[in-house]
């Protein structure tokens, strides 16, 4: 059955498109992806980590709509709870805020600090985000206080966005 070894091999074909890179059969040679200039990642760079610290300051100020703004519009958002088996997918900005507006309803005193720990250029207009968050002032009991995530980033008009976003607690062992 000849298709069954086809699959994965288009599966790969298909990840690779949709992540912006051309897949080759084994042994033919990839062309080299033009790379933006030094210059424009650093400061690529240095606009992504300000977009976290406009999302930590919005989060710090209890502002949902702010922090939903920080979104593409189809953004899907994956939360983090102390049960990884419990945790909750949001789709768009608008659930987003809403998810936002009622945690801190119901955790008043909440605070993050978050820390960006690599930034990945997949392609000039997608980056790959990853940090640490820590938080404190819980009202509800048994959230997690602290964790990892990954968020993608896209650019549109010059502008970053969060498209993706997986936030995840350490898994104890």
């Amino acid at each position: 059955m000849k298709w069954q070894l086809a699959v994965p091999t288009m599966m790969v074909a298909l990840l690779a498109l949709a992540a912006g890179r051309s897949y080759h059969a084994a042994g033919a040679q990839e062309p080299k992806a033009q790379e933006p200039g030094a210059q424009a990642l650093a400061t690529d760079k240095v606009l992504l980590s300000d977009v976290c610290s406009a999302w930590q300051a919005a989060f710090n100020s209890h502002d949902a709509r702010a922090l939903a703004a920080n979104y593409d519009e189809g953004a899907l958002v994956r939360f983090a709870v102390a049960d990884p088996m419990e945790g909750r997918q949001l789709s768009g900005t608008a659930s987003i805020e809403r998810e936002w507006s009622d945690y801190f309803a119901k955790n008043p005193n909440v605070k993050t600090k978050i820390s960006v720990t690599t930034v990945r250029h997949i392609k000039p207009d997608v980056a790959v985000v990853d940090g640490e968050w820590e938080e404190e002032g819980h009202t509800e009991r048994g959230l997690a206080k602290k964790g990892f995530f990954m968020e993608v980033f896209i650019k549109k008009r010059g502008k970053w966005h969060v498209c993706d976003e997986c936030s995840y607690v350490p898994i104890k062992k």
